[in-house]
């Protein structure tokens, strides 16, 4: 299939392709598909975690006579980001890895030992790109919010889940925490760590903590990470913190938002045209869609050699080799 880009707009066109009798020269991967030949090009469309994981996984599987093409509109990291706060970095995306989350784990271990690394941009605007592929990995949201990826021209509409995000708001804010906005009537100084609150309270705000400069264990001043479903503006700044001197702000469309009628929407959407963030109508977190990663790469890998036998087989422990 190829894709043109218009106006930001990502769309993919069904063409038919020939098959060749004739050996093309390309050789086989080392899996032992000496009867298939491999895929020539695979374009992966976002560069967040679910993108970047997923490219690192396609050339594990599929080896490096393949290539690999990485398309990010925006910044690469997606929903992973930092903000700097007085010269030292901060967390103000998705940061919490798990102990088990294995995969992400695995990810800080392997990019702790990087020296040289690769990063392939697409860059939006007057220059444009295009290209055929034969095989390609949808690894953005597909919601009502970001219509600039469309699937035209197949001879079946294809099935897309385009439900709504929820938005959160993470704002960093360098200050002093005003102790009346949230109540406290104590005798001795308001130091929290963490605040949480209920859907009941009637805040704006959905939780604040404090927030440590990315690797380091303390930082010059007290920074917070306030968490909210709409930005907090200067009337809000003001009944938070009795002073502030920094502040800093991030707006995301962060997870599904989830109801009972819900179903996790497929994720092979054609041929070989696959969406990886279908996991998040299940779960949205780091580790699940690294997993969902790491599943799609050998769920394109095993169609394309036609190892079916492979797909959705179960292991002796009962963990599942694709979704």
């Amino acid at each position: 299939c190829t894709h043109t880009q218009e106006v930001n707009m990502v769309k993919f066109v069904l063409v038919k392709l020939l098959s060749l009798a004739l050996w093309l020269g390309r050789t086989a991967t080392e899996t032992g598909e000496a009867d298939v030949i491999p895929p020539g090009r695979i374009a992966v469309i976002g560069a967040g975690i679910g993108g970047a994981a997923t490219a690192h996984f396609l050339r594990q599987y599929f080896g490096w006579d393949v290539q690999i093409d990485v398309y990010e509109s925006g910044a690469v990291g997606g929903r992973l980001a930092k903000a700097t706060i007085s010269g030292q970095d901060h967390e103000i995306g998705a940061a919490t890895i798990h102990p088990l989350s294995l995969h992400m784990k695995e990810f800080v271990r392997m990019l702790g030992e990087v020296v040289t690394v690769y990063e392939v941009n697409y860059l939006a605007g007057a220059d444009t790109d295009h290209g055929v592929y034969d095989i390609v990995i949808v690894a953005a949201p597909l919601h009502s919010a970001n219509p600039d990826i469309g699937f035209h021209a197949f001879s079946q509409p294809i099935d897309v889940v385009r439900g709504r995000y929820q938005q959160k708001v993470v704002t960093l804010v360098e200050g002093h925490l005003n102790a009346s906005f949230f109540r406290y009537q104590g005798a001795g100084p308001f130091h929290p760590t963490t605040i949480g609150t209920t859907v009941t309270s009637g805040s704006f705000v959905l939780g604040a903590s404090v927030s440590l400069p990315a690797g380091s264990a303390e930082g010059p001043a007290r920074v917070w990470k306030v968490l909210s479903s709409e930005p907090l503006g200067e009337e809000g700044l003001r009944g938070l913190f009795k002073s502030h001197t920094a502040v800093r702000q991030a707006q995301w469309l962060a997870h599904p938002r989830y109801s009972p009628e819900d179903r996790v929407p497929p994720f092979v959407l054609h041929h070989h045209l696959y969406h990886l963030n279908a996991i998040e109508w299940a779960a949205s977190t780091l580790e699940m869609v690294a997993i969902a990663a790491k599943n799609v790469a050998l769920l394109a890998h095993h169609r394309w050699f036609q190892q079916l036998d492979k797909v959705d087989q179960d292991t002796p422990l009962n963990l599942k080799l694709e979704l």
